[in-house]
């Protein structure tokens, strides 16, 4: 990157401060973690026991999710190899202590360029989550439970610093580890990085065609160098991503695939047409108060052009959104769109993911830096305001404050169900939960024949996902106004191998219940020969 890049006014590394901030940093994002999202978080039985799966096979052997694609490998490989040793709950409460420690050495590394403090990326982080708790546009989130991006957003950040300090090799390192860890995410931030650096030049006063050139030439070893780099630490996560899209459609609506995932599963983070307009209006607000923020900072700031390397970030991953919003905006149906095939494909990458992460961030940073421009009694207001949006992070309900989203004695019933489950059957069942069931395999340890939450990526597997559901729901209209008697049970076992039946308002059914409490009854189903294992 250009020299006048390189030369801002960053303070001479101090390790004491930088443990300090560290410190404070990873201690926020750890109690906003706990506080906010239970273990298991939202998504953790979804990521987890996939991961356990995938180091043993046996153990939930024949569960559809968990026997389908793994477009998480390295995820799985890396955080998954510690259930062999230890439970669930503890594989997330470490990874959690890990995965936080590396997203607050990445967000120090980042931040502290930008501000030429230890300080300041503190109260940016609490502003950061106030502002996301508060709401957002397509359901992202970089702090909470523990997946696979929140890794890659802590190899993103330390990329997006390397590349200010203009360290090519590493910052291609950290780019290809973030595209391991999660190919979406790293590879939309590489794009995002690679934009911001050529806007960045291009508005340096020194900036011609012959100087960039001449720079290159000089540099085409260490560019060579860096990008075998990251060939070589993003080929572990995009080997397998590859393969998913490669993956062979005999006999397969492609098109069919690609509504189910876009429209029918994943709509809150996919399809513009489903974000709320309060969402659109309030990263509107983030956005344009950024935007009037940045001209009065730029004319006091002395490391102008860090400051402009966000803006060209934050600008582009707006521009992905844009590019998300043409893609799916509509009046009709998605099938009335002109192009649908092609649109539903670009859905689904996820174009709002990045944009969802930046505006606050860079509202955040804004905000920061504009009451530091000023006095102490204003430093002190910013701080405030800071910690006020801290409070409201950890005392405000997130998303994932109950995962489950069950009332209180529904939880309870169910886990009543899971333990039962767990202590009194072998382990080498298939079980027919409610469909929108939560952390059936997580607590019971056993295998599920489809549940809403756990959908594969592959067109394949979303294909089949849906015919189960639609399995279900037929088998279910089929039976209801006679009630359901063994034999009628028994089709289950028969077409798919389902050994018991756990419901909640299925009525009548002429059989005795194996367990029940206030709100689950479960039911064993007669074995037959299957027509299908």
């Amino acid at each position: 990157m250009d020299s006048e890049i390189r030369q801002n006014s960053v303070p001479e590394f101090n390790q004491k401060y930088w443990l300090l901030a560290i410190v404070a940093l990873y201690g926020t994002f750890l109690i906003y973690s706990f506080i906010c999202c239970p273990v298991p978080s939202v998504n953790e039985p979804h990521y987890l026991t996939k991961a356990k799966h995938y180091w043993n096979p046996e153990w939930c052997q024949r569960d559809f999710f968990l026997e389908s694609s793994n477009p998480h490998q390295v995820y799985y490989q890396t955080v998954g190899i510690l259930t062999r040793w230890l439970s669930l709950e503890q594989t997330a409460i470490i990874s959690r202590i890990v995965g936080y420690l590396l997203l607050a050495i990445g967000w120090d590394c980042f931040f502290r360029q930008i501000t030429s403090s230890y300080w300041k990326s503190i109260g940016i982080a609490w502003l950061f989550l106030g502002l996301t708790t508060i709401g957002n546009l397509s359901g992202e989130w970089m702090i909470g439970g523990m997946e696979s991006k929140v890794f890659s957003y802590a190899f993103l950040l330390l990329a997006f610093g390397k590349s200010l300090q203009d360290k090519k090799c590493s910052m291609m390192i950290f780019h290809g580890l973030a595209i391991s860890f999660h190919p979406v995410v790293g590879v939309w931030g590489l794009l995002a990085n690679s934009g911001a650096r050529f806007c960045s030049q291009m508005g340096t006063e020194n900036y011609s065609v012959t100087a960039l050139l001449r720079n290159s030439k000089k540099q085409f070893s260490i560019w060579i160098t860096s990008i075998g780099l990251l060939v070589l630490f993003s080929l572990p996560g995009i080997i397998p991503a590859l393969q998913l899209l490669g993956t062979s459609h005999d006999g397969i609506n492609v098109n069919e695939a690609n509504y189910i995932q876009v429209i029918f599963r994943l709509g809150h983070h996919l399809d513009p047409m489903r974000f709320p307009a309060k969402a659109w209006g309030y990263y509107a607000f983030q956005l344009v108060a950024s935007l009037i923020l940045f001209r009065t900072i730029l004319r006091r700031k002395k490391n102008a052009q860090s400051f402009r390397f966000v803006l060209f970030l934050v600008l582009i991953s707006c521009l992905f959104a844009m590019g998300g919003l043409v893609a799916g905006g509509r009046t009709g149906s998605v099938w009335e769109m002109p192009f649908y095939a092609i649109r539903l494909k670009l859905l689904k990458f996820y174009s709002f993911r990045l944009a969802d992460v930046m505006i606050p961030m860079f509202f955040s940073v804004c905000l920061m830096e504009f009451f530091f421009n000023f006095g102490k009694v204003q430093k002190k207001i910013i701080w405030g305001i800071a910690s006020m949006m801290l409070l409201i992070a950890l005392v405000n309900p997130p998303l994932n404050g109950n995962p489950s989203k069950y009332p209180r004695q529904k939880l309870s019933d169910w886990m009543e169900v899971c333990d039962w489950f767990r202590t009194n059957t072998n382990k080498n069942l298939l079980v027919f939960t409610p469909k929108n069931s939560w952390a059936f395999k997580w607590y019971a340890e056993r295998a599920e024949f489809v549940t809403k939450k756990d959908c594969p990526q592959d067109a394949k597997g979303l294909v089949e996902w849906n015919s189960r559901l639609l399995y279900l729901a037929d088998w279910g209209e089929k039976n209801y106004e006679n009630g359901y008697s063994s034999e009628e049970l028994t089709v289950l076992n028969r077409d798919y191998g389902i050994t018991h039946l756990v419901v909640t308002r299925l009525e009548p059914i002429h059989q005795k219940p194996v367990f029940e409490n206030k709100t689950y009854r479960v039911y064993e189903i007669e074995k037959v020969s299957p027509a299908i294992e």
